[in-house]
């Protein structure tokens, strides 16, 4: 209650005809089932609140979400069994898309940390969540959606989110861009990292997708970096480590498609394939030097 109070007069503080209002990453920390989201007390405060006070803005929500798979839906590997009322479930770290109306979008992370989001090939060693790390406020294998879900305003505007980490992954980012996000959100919960270089790190990741997408990025962090960086990777603003505050700006809409959004990642691919060359090359090196040696 006391979050929630926080965050309610936080969003206040925002312009009445602001676009999004952007929250961190598991801003809230309620029972909240996508199956019945619309009925969902939180949810309809919230949409209640959007429409006294931001009714033509859309709040971008980071939640933690859970989803009960239907008698007739197969469970995907990363879902939970609940023995005694005997169904399954995915526990999700999501980002809600929530303004006045009923209209509710749902994004969940896709790239999710190993050790703390993620067990590595959880396919084939099932029941070893109990072993992840407790860092991030998420304990072992979350429900994945490898989707690159864009939101879209009520009068159309195409917006991409990212959490977390996702943000790492370029050319997945790119993906947003490639579908018609015009500008981007991420979304990101570094209270873990402490006063580190690690969230620091972050945001220079976030920079980099800007430079590579081209793409304007509004950052909202809890604890870590929140800011804008427009599509050259500059700061615009930010919020630095264990600032609690908000930040209002005007942020560009992208109308290109770089090289990078088109093609993927081919300097990544490139730089692998002549580090690979160049490996190979002193291997042989190496043995030859060896064999005229020994003669």
């Amino acid at each position: 209650q006391q979050r929630l109070a926080i965050l309610r007069n936080l969003m206040l503080d925002a312009p009445r005809d602001v676009d999004y209002i952007l929250t961190p990453e598991t801003a809230v920390d309620a029972d909240l089932w996508e199956n019945t989201l619309e009925r969902n007390p939180l949810i309809l405060d919230l949409q209640k609140f959007m429409g006294e006070n931001f009714p033509s803005s859309e709040l971008i929500l980071g939640a933690e979400t859970y989803y009960q798979y239907g008698a007739d839906e197969e469970p995907d590997f990363t879902a939970r069994h609940h023995a005694q009322m005997d169904f399954w479930w995915d526990y999700n770290n999501t980002a809600l898309g929530i303004d006045s109306s009923s209209r509710i979008e749902i994004y969940h992370k896709a790239r999710p940390l190993i050790g703390v989001e993620k067990l590595p090939y959880a396919r084939f060693f099932r029941g070893l969540e109990r072993f992840s790390v407790d860092m991030g406020g998420l304990v072992g294998q979350i429900g994945l959606t490898p989707r690159d879900t864009v939101f879209a305003s009520p009068d159309g505007l195409k917006v991409g989110v990212a959490i977390c980490w996702d943000e790492v992954y370029g050319e997945y980012i790119s993906k947003y861009v490639e579908n018609g996000a015009r500008t981007l959100f991420i979304i990101t919960n570094e209270g873990w990292w402490g006063d580190t270089r690690g969230y620091k790190q972050l945001f220079a990741f976030s920079r980099l997708r800007a430079v590579e997408t081209r793409t304007a990025i509004g950052r909202s962090a809890n604890t870590g970096i929140s800011g804008f960086i427009n599509g050259r990777g500059d700061v615009i603003a930010s919020l630095g480590w264990d600032r609690r505050g908000t930040l209002t700006e005007d942020m560009a809409l992208n109308t290109k498609q770089t090289v990078y959004v088109r093609r993927g990642d081919w300097i990544g691919r490139l730089s692998c394939l002549v580090a690979g060359l160049c490996l190979l090359y002193f291997l042989a090196y190496r043995i030859r030097k060896r064999d005229h040696m020994v003669e």
